[in-house]
């Protein structure tokens, strides 16, 4: 039962001026006159009234103070977030040149989200999709049901082919391909992810003294696998594209592809009709093979973040503290705002948005955005400084934030005819008119990322929760939970060892720990790669105590058999009987969907005989179980007792063998066998 928090004062008006008329007559016993015109008695709750608006404020925090003790755990009030997304752009006049900010919207109305980066707008059409040897085009244009780019079981020299019906573009010119995974949502939260972790070792290495830096590994990089990208080039012969820059971690993430467009890109691969590039697979494994709802080429990123067609005229300051301009659209993007205060002196840029006074001082040059609002507020000299009288105020900003950026896929149609995109447009393309007809607009996956501004519960909760989340590995409990939180690891279960080295499992190792992982991939019997329990282990070493040593291996697998006889109803079939026997017995065992609790056999578990018989008698059908034994991997035969396992070993299912019998007969209690197994 939680603690209700006490009021740290509770009296009200009634009671404070109660208990200054109940101490006159010790006081002051000549005091006769009690009545309420009696100056002393109004004096007195006067001075109640005021007293009370002071415990009022006792127990209660102001804004800016709380804001100020969050900050201290490293925690500020979020903004309103920016939804992002990714959309693609066909021109029937390619090649063109979009430059950044052009702005993109539904097929009607206004524009709803702007570029965030430059797109080379390449005339090929992407005509083929060849998959570990499979025509997968049709699967790829649908982008609705996932196939494996690599096939289900990748091995070096898996590729993917993609073919276009021309070369890419001229030399040299950017590329942009852009892939999508199945959980494109999860994939944005890995990356971040990903950089958190990247960035925080860089810290560490910076930290660090000269000769013990580590090595920060680049989070683009699969922690195992390495592709290469490759064209045509003719005679059956491929060369690597040039200025690779793949951010989807050998196609498990979604994310871009960008090159420069080859010279010399000729027809020739899977189709000779074809000009063809390829991703192949050079070394390295996959424990859970990648896969794809689409690849395409054309594409780029759009914020939910919109400029304003032109700098924005406030007025002139009139010097007053606490100036409030209102703008003249909203929701403003925060931290996107830029104030020009022009004086007889001359334009001053110099002034700053802030989201709130906190820390500012009386020479600051800030003010304050209310982003949902649409208006700027200046200081008032104590907290920064009042707008100088006569000055002429001009913003710029953008327009956007918030949940309503979250369109869903197919919402963005079309770029925007309005005189800003015309001009950026005719910059990037020396000077060529616009023609945004030619431009077709497809969005294949919704934008994500929105949020409305975090209020100041909300982030109280959040600093409570990072200041006491478990990021260190102290107990056996923390290094398996770490273990499973490592970024595009697919980490399934993990199972601490104290004192155990693995090297000389029999001796008590103080101070070691040993962590035992299990890919998270549908294989009967998951083995991680070596990278794999290198990028599990680095992870965890991060987060060790000093004293502790930490190492990470893959579990050891025990073949168990089993044999039993099996008495049924004689309503069902004897192949359906022992079928769903062996199901049942081969789930049972499964490291991943196995176990009495349904997730997956215990590591060092044993298997107990009992168990097995009470799973065989829960069968369909199945009246009586004998003559059960269990055979350990390398024994002659089945044994009547348990299986132990080693402390880092998994069960794998062995030979069954099953005899199915119809309706027993009536059983004869023979006591001189004491148990049925032989």
């Amino acid at each position: 039962m939680p603690l209700s928090i006490p009021a740290i004062a509770n009296r009200d008006f009634d009671q404070l001026a109660s208990e200054g008329r109940g101490r006159l007559p010790r006081l002051a016993p000549d005091w006769s006159d009690f009545n309420y015109s009696d100056p002393g008695i109004t004096l007195m709750e006067l001075l109640a009234a005021r007293l009370e608006e002071t415990l009022y404020r006792l127990d209660r925090t102001p804004p800016a103070l709380a804001r100020s003790f969050v900050r201290r755990v490293g925690i500020e009030p979020l903004a309103a977030a920016v939804a992002e997304a990714v959309v693609l752009i066909a021109a029937s006049n390619a090649p063109i040149i979009l430059p950044i900010g052009i702005q993109v919207g539904a097929s009607t109305g206004e524009a709803l989200v702007q570029t965030s980066e430059a797109l080379d707008v390449s005339p090929a059409v992407l005509a083929a999709v060849v998959a570990a040897n499979t025509d997968v085009t049709q699967e790829n244009a649908a982008g609705s049901e996932p196939w494996f780019p690599f096939g289900r079981d990748p091995e070096e020299g898996a590729a993917l082919y993609l073919g276009f019906d021309q070369p890419l573009g001229a030399t040299g010119r950017l590329v942009r391909l852009y892939a999508w995974t199945p959980d494109p949502a999860g994939d944005r939260s890995v990356r971040a992810r990903l950089i958190a972790e990247a960035e925080a070792m860089k810290a560490d290495a910076a930290a660090c003294a000269i000769g013990c830096a580590p090595d920060v590994p680049d989070w683009t990089l699969h922690y195992s696998v390495r592709t290469v990208w490759e064209f045509h080039k003719g005679g059956g012969s491929w060369q690597a594209l040039d200025a690779v820059a793949d951010r989807t971690r050998a196609l498990s993430l979604t994310g871009s592809i960008e090159f420069a467009a080859p010279a010399g890109h000729v027809a020739g691969g899977p189709d000779p009709t074809r000009f063809f590039i390829r991703c192949r697979v050079t070394r390295g494994t996959y424990e859970c093979p990648p896969r794809l709802i689409r690849i395409a080429h054309n594409a780029v990123a759009v914020r939910h973040a919109v400029d304003i067609p032109a700098p924005e005229a406030l007025g002139t300051s009139l010097g007053h503290a606490f100036e409030r301009y209102p703008l003249s659209a909203a929701p403003v993007v925060p931290m996107s705002s830029t104030l020009t205060v022009t004086t007889p002196s001359g334009p001053d840029t110099s002034w700053h948005e802030s989201p709130n006074w906190d820390s500012s001082g009386p020479h600051d040059k800030r003010y304050v955005l209310d982003a949902m609002g649409g208006a700027i507020t200046g200081g008032n000299g104590a907290v920064a400084r009042v707008f100088p009288a006569g000055a002429k105020l001009e913003i710029s900003y953008q327009v956007g934030g918030g949940v309503a950026g979250n369109l869903a896929a197919g919402t963005l149609a079309r770029v925007i005819d309005a005189p800003l995109n015309a001009l950026r447009y005719q910059a990037a393309n020396g000077g060529a008119l616009p023609a945004w007809a030619k431009l077709t607009v497809s969005q294949p996956s919704p934008a994500m990322g929105g949020a409305e501004a975090e209020d100041l519960d909300t982030t109280k909760e959040r600093a409570f929760d990072t200041a006491f989340e478990m990021n260190r590995a102290v107990t056996c409990d923390d290094f398996e939970r770490l273990a499973r939180q490592v970024p595009a690891v697919p980490v399934a279960r993990a199972h601490a060892l104290r004192d155990y080295y693995p090297s000389l499992p029999c001796i008590d190792a103080a101070g070691c720990i040993c962590v035992i992982v299990v890919p998270a991939c549908p294989d009967y019997r998951p083995v991680p790669s070596l990278a794999f329990l290198a990028a599990v282990e680095r992870y965890l070493d991060r987060r060790r105590p000093l004293t502790t040593e930490v190492h990470v291996r893959a579990p050891c697998y025990t073949e168990v058999g089993v044999s039993a006889t099996l008495c049924t109803d004689g309503l069902a079939s004897k192949a359906d009987v022992d079928a769903d026997a062996t199901a049942a017995i081969t789930r049972f065992f499964h490291p991943l969907e196995g176990g009495p609790e349904g997730t997956g056999w215990p590591i060092g578990r044993s298997v107990y005989r009992s168990e097995v018989m009470a799973l065989l008698a829960s069968v369909r059908g199945v009246t009586s179980v004998s003559g059960l034994g269990l055979r350990r991997e390398g024994e002659s035969g089945p044994e009547c007792g348990n299986v132990p396992l080693c402390p880092d070993c998994l069960v794998r299912t062995g030979p069954i063998d099953l005899c199915v019998i119809g309706p027993a007969p009536f059983p004869v209690i023979d006591r001189s066998k004491p148990h049925e197994c032989p």
